[in-house]
């Protein structure tokens, strides 16, 4: 038994880690994000997964809703989208280190990722524990792929509502969240629907469409690099800066 739980976190966490090191690779400014901060973040990211899976358990459960159904798609997205955000905001996002306009799709990402690496963990340790090896090494390869990219693309739209009006009013920054927190919902309800249609040509939909949003959120992660280091310091960066 210990076996399998100790396969499905080396298979379910290996791939996060890899997509980690490639995002912090990304951030390779003069300030780079503290590595415990970051570990912290995907560790929280991971415990909202299990604060997500609890939820969903209770809603099955209790019958509150049906996941077959559309809304229960919807709604169970919803759920992992919010504690996702919620969970880095107050990890993260309300640090004096979240002081670039790029830092919040970075610490979304490294959040998301945690959150994917758990539930992947899951996932393949049911298949291990019920001798279905050849299957838990296909799911295996698809979470890398599909569940990995899923969530990062979502928390990153999320991270780029916060961006967007960085500088600006709260109440400008709270309106773009909550777009983000739409629009992550949105595609994580598509990307669902058509990985569970059993249709092989929806699927190819959602995997070309997943690597096709990882390319755009590069493009706007790089602009938002470029704009930062135009930019002249913060009033936070200024005061970090004379502390060290």
């Amino acid at each position: 038994m210990e076996k399998v739980w100790l396969y499905g976190l080396v298979a379910g966490v290996f791939p996060a880690i890899f997509w980690i090191i490639f995002w912090m690779k990304e951030d390779d400014d003069d300030m780079p994000e503290p590595k415990v901060l970051i570990i912290k973040t995907f560790i929280m990211g991971g415990i909202a997964a299990l604060l997500a899976l609890i939820i969903q358990a209770m809603i099955i459960k209790f019958q509150i809703t049906k996941y077959a159904e559309s809304s229960g798609v919807i709604w169970f997205a919803f759920i992992e989208e919010f504690i996702k955000f919620f969970i880095i905001y107050e990890t993260a996002l309300k640090t004096r280190f979240n002081n670039e306009r790029m830092d919040p799709v970075l610490y979304m990402i490294v959040g998301a990722l945690g959150f994917a690496a758990v539930e992947n963990m899951f996932y393949l340790i049911d298949y291990i524990h019920n001798l279905e090896y050849i299957k838990s090494m296909i799911d295996g390869s698809y979470r890398f792929i599909g569940s990995t990219l899923v969530h990062t693309i979502s928390s990153a739209f999320i991270g780029i509502g916060c961006s967007i009006f960085y500088f600006k009013k709260r109440g400008l920054r709270i309106i773009t969240i909550l777009i983000g927190l739409i629009m992550a919902t949105t595609m994580h309800s598509i990307f669902n629907f058509l990985v569970t249609s059993g249709n092989e040509f929806y699927k190819n939909i959602a995997f070309y469409g997943s690597w096709i949003s990882i390319v755009f959120i590069l493009i706007i992660f790089e602009f938002l690099r470029r704009e930062t280091r135009e930019r002249p310091r913060s009033h936070i960066r200024q005061s970090i800066s004379k502390k060290n």
